[in-house]
């Protein structure tokens, strides 16, 4: 798993929906498809993202679902809440 950072932007690619959690990334995806696609509220000690069949990580972030989001967003400044 991912090392923790405070704040983790989460974007939905089929609404461009954003949402912040406070885990690694790794972790943050699967809780925002596990949250919008079952009504679920998975907490960080419940989550493996490497054994969920929707996960996966890529060279520049993490998926799950229609989930996204960056490993390192602070080079990139327009990865942000607005």
């Amino acid at each position: 798993m991912v090392e923790r950072e405070s704040m983790t932007v989460v974007i939905n690619l089929m609404d461009d929906r954003k949402k912040v959690y406070y885990l690694a990334p790794d972790e943050a995806v699967v809780a925002a498809y596990e949250e919008f696609e079952h009504g679920v509220s998975v907490s960080a000690e419940h989550i493996n993202p490497y054994r969920h069949p929707e996960f996966g990580e890529y060279r520049s972030g993490f998926a799950c679902g229609d989930r996204v989001t960056l490993k390192d967003p602070t080079g990139y400044p327009e990865h942000s809440v607005s």
